[in-house]
């Protein structure tokens, strides 16, 4: 018979903390996986935008047309509204399945830290990208998933450090109606406000672009409601951590099956984080050859 000791150790978070979840590696991937088609069909989209001869080009060259056909396509699908639904329906799963895991984190504050500056690095290098290609502020991404998850982290940090200094243990609930609330504030300007495309790019514009006032083309989530997903996220991997820590340990014949996803799902911060630049340089790599220009 096993002892309770063993069977504490065994299940206890810090015995669990290396091993992974392998369904939560699945579904980040999957989410991951949702944004670089949505973001590589952007791309497409924008190639008018990114590349100064692209019409003259592609409208001249029967060779180089079907590439504009491409891109009309893109520019077509993208902007449907049904695809801001799938695209949402991808943040969400990812934002949730994010607060979950903080409960494997030995600190989600210095987390939210790290992710907010990425998210920082993701408007600086779109700013200015939108300056080398002569788009202005078309590629900009003022408040997206990164800087939505890493506000979401940073709140869920800061309830677990006052509960430190504090002395006392945060119940589940309290991630929970902080989540809610946020969530419920964003269905409320969504239903009561109609939400227009922003065109200010002054101090006040990008604020209401932060909190959903507005929205951006490009990959926007607001504070209200998609902050409100990772700390409700928190909230249920609190309520069910037992349940969770038991799904840990490894699957070899499932980690082989879906290995792709559990790539993506492990290394989601560094391929956000990298994937627009990424994308970028095999489009300069393969249309400036062609004489296409920035």
């Amino acid at each position: 018979m096993i002892s309770n000791k063993i069977f504490k150790n065994k299940y206890s978070l810090k015995y669990h903390h290396k091993e992974r979840v392998l369904l939560f590696d699945v579904l980040r991937g999957i989410g991951i996986l949702g944004f670089l088609a949505f973001h590589f069909a952007y791309d497409l989209a924008m190639l008018p935008d990114y590349f100064e001869n692209f019409l003259d080009l592609t409208l001249v060259d029967p060779n180089l047309y079907f590439l504009l056909e491409i891109s009309n396509y893109c520019d077509k699908v993208v902007f449907l509204p049904m695809m801001r639904m799938i695209e949402q329906a991808f943040a969400i799963m990812f934002f949730v399945v994010s607060g979950i895991s903080t409960i494997f984190s030995r600190n989600t504050l210095r987390n939210g830290i790290i992710v907010s500056l990425a998210a920082m690095f993701v408007t600086l290098f779109t700013y200015v990208l939108g300056i080398l290609t002569g788009s202005g502020y078309g590629p900009l991404i003022r408040f997206g998933a990164l800087h939505a998850i890493g506000i979401g982290l940073l709140i869920v940090g800061i309830i677990e450090l006052i509960a430190r200094k504090l002395k006392f243990k945060v119940h589940p609930s309290l991630y929970f109606y902080v989540g809610l609330t946020l969530v419920s504030i964003g269905i409320l300007i969504m239903g009561i406000c109609k939400i227009p495309i922003s065109s200010d790019y002054s101090f006040i514009g990008y604020l209401k672009v932060v909190v959903g006032l507005e929205t951006d083309l490009t990959d926007h989530f607001a504070i209200f409601p998609y902050s409100g997903y990772i700390v409700l996220g928190a909230s249920f991997g609190n309520f069910f951590k037992h349940q969770i820590f038991l799904l840990k340990g490894r699957h070899k014949k499932m980690e082989k099956i879906f290995k792709p996803l559990t790539v993506l799902g492990r290394n989601s911060l560094v391929i956000y984080l990298f994937h627009q630049i990424v994308f970028l340089a095999f489009f300069i790599l393969l249309l400036v050859p062609l004489g296409f220009e920035l």
